[in-house]
Parts: structure tokens; C-alpha cells; sequence
């Protein structure tokens, strides 16, 4: 299937995870998703826009948060300042994630740390995967010297993003694959 035909028919969720490493271990700072499916033409160019249908943004607090009025031993939110512990972020994202194809840059750095988590809480994240870091060195090859997701994304996209925007890496990488899949002449079976 052409990665055209796979953002027109499925559900893609495109994710960055935030880590820290202290005392040699990693940690989950947050976790960023948008959802898309589907094209929506523009100007008579058939693949122009993906289809937003959705946001996920989680700031991951290991201190004990406590809410006013709550159960000091099972809060696990803390509203104003939109902090969760990481069992509430993990259940939020696998629950916005649903069957979804999970779509990353560069996967190798948070995926372990991700499904490591999720096993921990017996969360399971075994969607299909697309890491848009190798598909774009499968079709660039040696014409690219820098693979960096904010070049890589200007390369292929004429849009510009809010920095400010929580989301903003998680937005860079869908809009990367639908970069890539526009400017990428193979079908891909292992998808």
C-alpha cells in the first residue's frame, strides 16, 4: 500500500514522547499526539492537507499532586497545572492511541521507554509502527546530509507551525509523513 493510501484509509496517530535521563534511568517528561486520517484537497491538489481529528498533550509529574476536595490517595491530576502521574498519562494515550498506526521520528529513541512504561501497568502499545526517520532515508538516501525532523520537515512541507503550539513535534512528524508519502513513488507492503 502507497503511504498516500494509508493516510487516506486509516487512522494515524503521529506522537513525540519527552524523556530525561537521571542516574542512568529514563523518564517520560510528557507525551504529545495529534490523530489524522484522511487528505483534504485544496486549490485542485488531491493530497494537500491531512485531516486533524484530534490532540493529546500530557505533562508527567512524579511528585504526589494532590486536588482540593479529593481523595489525596487516588488523585492523580492536578488540573491547574495540567500535570498527571504516569499511569494517567499512559492510560490517556493508549485511550486516544485506540487502533490507531502510531507514526514517530526517529522511534528508536523513545520506543523502548514507551513500551517499557506501558508494561509496567500492564498497558500494551503494539500498534503498527511507521518511523518517518527511516522512511525518509530510504527515499533521500545520500542527497540528505542532515535527517533533523524540523529540516526534514521544511524540506518537504511548505506549511509553517506555532512553535508555541504543545503538540508542535507531534504536528511536525504527521505532516513530515504527508510530506514524505506525497514525494515517495513505492509501495510499501511491510506498512
Amino acid at each position: 500500500m502507497h503511504l498516500t493510501e494509508l493516510i487516506e484509509k486509516s487512522y494515524i496517530v503521529a506522537v513525540d514522547i519527552g524523556k530525561i535521563v537521571r542516574h542512568g534511568k529514563s523518564k517520560i517528561l510528557y507525551i504529545s499526539a495529534v490523530k489524522v486520517c484522511g487528505w483534504r484537497a485544496c486549490k485542485d491538489i488531491k493530497y494537500d492537507k491531512l485531516n486533524n481529528v484530534g490532540s493529546f498533550y500530557r505533562r508527567i509529574s512524579y511528585r504526589r499532586i494532590f486536588c482540593a476536595g479529593a481523595d489525596s490517595k487516588k488523585t492523580r491530576i492536578n488540573v491547574e497545572h495540567g500535570e498527571c502521574d504516569l499511569h494517567t498519562a499512559l492510560l490517556g494515550f493508549k485511550n486516544f492511541l485506540g487502533d490507531a498506526i502510531l507514526v514517530g521520528y526517529d522511534f528508536k529513541r523513545f520506543d523502548s521507554l514507551l513500551i517499557s512504561s506501558g508494561k509496567k501497568y500492564k498497558i500494551d502499545f503494539d500498534n503498527r509502527r511507521l518511523d518517518t526517520l527511516d522512511i525518509a532515508k530510504t527515499m533521500f538516501k545520500d542527497k540528505v546530509k542532515l535527517y533533523d525532523l524540523y529540516f526534514l520537515h521544511r524540506m518537504c512541507s511548505c506549511k509553517y507551525i506555532q512553535p508555541d503550539n504543545l503538540c508542535y513535534p507531534a504536528i511536525a512528524t504527521a505532516e513530515l509523513l504527508a510530506g514524505l508519502a506525497v514525494r515517495d513513488e513505492y509501495v510499501h507492503d511491510n506498512y
